[in-house]
């Protein structure tokens, strides 16, 4: 390929295909110029695996970078609010049966100091205040099923970080009707053959029934397939098999009557052989059960999700999916650039699939070439996607590592992970002695200090001799009770102020009908 890059190829439609191609096109055709074409070409006999209905607070900063409107996008995606995420029985006694990982905009501070560190010292004083209770405002509204805004807020802005339950599956195709209205051309016909330049590079796509779709450079958004990265590209795909151990998941959905509370947090529940989610969208419930096929057939992990939804026969039929999960060594090879479940894919156990697609999206925009692939660009776009998937998973095998549970052998094993990653086992030795400042674990990274807390504490995993930060001894203990009434006051005007979940999604329906244009 030489000169300048004037035509996009999307390989692959639902979240990632329509996101990228809408993206796209936005970041290179402002202003009524067009400065580049965007083709998606998908096949009519492929559907999405629309699992993901659990997304992360960067959602918000995404799709508003979009223009989209915030009403329009939950009613047409049937979504809900996410505060955050509740385990249940991830561990054994003493740990609790229950904690909380929540959202927060920046890390919350007592005295000036993180609240990680106020909390230690009041645990190692006595305290038995669990983590998130005592250091995030909004488990309260959580308990009590409020949403974290008010019918007036502007659109993703709100008092309190959330997220969103969606329907991924609606959440594609409301992001084709808006890609296609900005212009992109959509083709449908199935891929048969891929050809190359000279070298590594891509020429076109040859479909079946619409010829070749040539283009300078090629996106794949084949998902778990990775038709162009893996099959084309011959580029090896990295398993994170050996740290973590689920790769297969059952999903279904489950009614929710017109009045039933909705809750605004994601369930994620540990069984035998894995986890469960459960997903409150305005509708209904998804839920699913992520396992390990080397612990669990798929009929037994059948009979411990009907068992978890108390019925004998399913209401609505089970999807079987196979995980491929780790990633694509190099997402960027030559002219094609990987997106989505095509780069990479690390369970979903902490929403993060479709944050990589914003990611990934983000730094292809960043490290975009004027004309002939810059492979310094290429290398850096390579070597920031992998330390992203390197950050999820470790925090994902923390979530297991740390568990006391021995009642399967599946537990078992993660009690005693024979392959924890040195990258995690660096951090878990740091903390021995003194929990970490914000901006201790380096850039990139998803996840912050707050977050591994979140978990250590959670699980009750905090080692015997961690202290907080000796500056927690020298703050005055007036300072440290105003931080914490203030919190609690904070509680206190979200809990009489904040609309009831359902009725805040209700609100939005007696409205006018919103439209699907640009």
């Amino acid at each position: 390929m030489s000169g300048r890059i004037q035509k996009i190829v999307i390989l692959g439609g639902g979240t990632a295909g329509w996101m990228s191609a809408l993206f796209l096109t936005q970041a290179f055709n402002r202003g009524g110029q067009r400065l580049l074409e965007v083709v998606l070409v998908e096949s009519a006999e492929l559907g999405t695996i629309g699992v993901g209905e659990s997304t992360i607070p960067t959602l918000r900063r995404t799709m508003a970078g979009l223009g989209l409107d915030e009403r329009e996008m939950m009613l047409a995606c049937s979504a809900s609010f996410k505060l955050g995420i509740r385990f249940t029985n991830w561990s054994a006694p003493p740990a609790p049966e229950t904690y909380w990982h929540m959202f927060v905009d920046k890390p919350p501070v007592t005295a000036g100091l993180p609240a990680w560190h106020a909390w230690l010292k009041e645990q190692r004083d006595g305290s038995r205040e669990p983590f998130a209770e005592g250091c995030v405002d909004a488990v309260d509204i959580c308990y009590r099923n409020k949403a974290p805004k008010q019918p007036g807020d502007a659109s993703f802005v709100g008092p309190v970080a959330y997220a969103y339950h969606l329907d991924a599956g609606l959440l594609g195709n409301y992001l084709k009707q808006k890609a296609i209205a900005a212009g992109v051309r959509h083709v449908v016909d199935n891929v048969v053959d891929v050809t190359h330049h000279e070298g590594d590079h891509i020429r076109a796509l040859i479909t079946a029934t619409s010829g070749a779709v040539e283009g300078d450079l090629f996106i794949d958004c084949s998902g778990f397939r990775g038709w162009l990265i893996n099959r084309a590209q011959h580029e090896p795909f990295e398993s994170f098999a050996d740290c973590l151990f689920c790769d297969r998941a059952l999903a279904t959905t489950v009614p929710l009557a017109a009045d039933a509370p909705i809750k605004p947090f994601t369930s994620s529940t540990a069984m035998g052989a894995g986890w469960i989610w459960d997903i409150p969208l305005y509708d209904r419930r998804g839920v699913g059960y992520v396992y390990a096929s080397a612990f669990c057939s798929d009929t037994q992990a059948e009979t411990e999700l009907l068992s978890y939804l108390h019925v004998a026969e399913p209401s609505r039929p089970i999807r079987k999916l196979r995980m491929r999960v780790g990633r694509t060594r190099s997402p960027w090879v030559g002219n094609c650039v990987a997106i989505g479940l095509s780069g990479g894919f690390v369970e979903p156990l902490e929403a993060t699939g479709i944050f990589t697609i914003e990611i990934g999206l983000q730094q292809l925009w960043e490290n975009f070439p004027l004309s002939d692939i810059n492979p310094i660009l290429r290398d850096r776009y390579n070597c920031t996607m992998r330390m992203y998937y390197q950050d999820i998973r470790d925090f994902l095998v923390l979530h297991y590592c740390l568990t006391r549970r021995n009642d399967t052998e599946f537990w078992r094993t993660n009690h005693s992970h024979p392959a924890v990653p040195d990258s995690l086992k660096d951090k878990l030795e740091r903390w021995r002695h003194f929990l970490p400042q914000p901006g201790e674990i380096p850039e990139p990274k998803l996840f912050s200090e707050f977050s591994y807390i979140s978990i250590l504490a959670g699980m009750d995993a905090l080692p015997a001799g961690v202290a907080p930060l000796p500056a927690v001894e020298y703050a005055s203990r007036s300072e440290m009770e105003r931080s914490i009434e203030a919190l609690d006051e904070r509680r206190r005007m979200l809990r009489n102020s904040m609309p009831e979940h359902r009725a805040y999604l209700n609100s939005l329906r007696e409205q006018p009908a919103p439209h699907l244009g640009p």
